[in-house]
């Protein structure tokens, strides 16, 4: 696997990330969910504002 230190989970995203939000959106579990965005970034959107500051 690829590493990526820049990334808290330490790796680079993939297709495959991406791919298992949308199915698990797509399945009825996910039926309460509406007009949501869901960030698939690995946490570089909660934890990149701890580095900026």
């Amino acid at each position: 696997a690829e590493k990526d230190d820049t990334v808290p989970v330490g790796r680079p995203g993939t297709g495959e990330d991406i791919a298992r939000v949308i199915t698990f959106l797509c399945d009825e579990k996910s039926d309460f969910i509406t007009g949501s965005i869901i960030p698939v970034t690995g946490g570089m959107d909660v934890l990149g504002k701890i580095y900026k500051a």
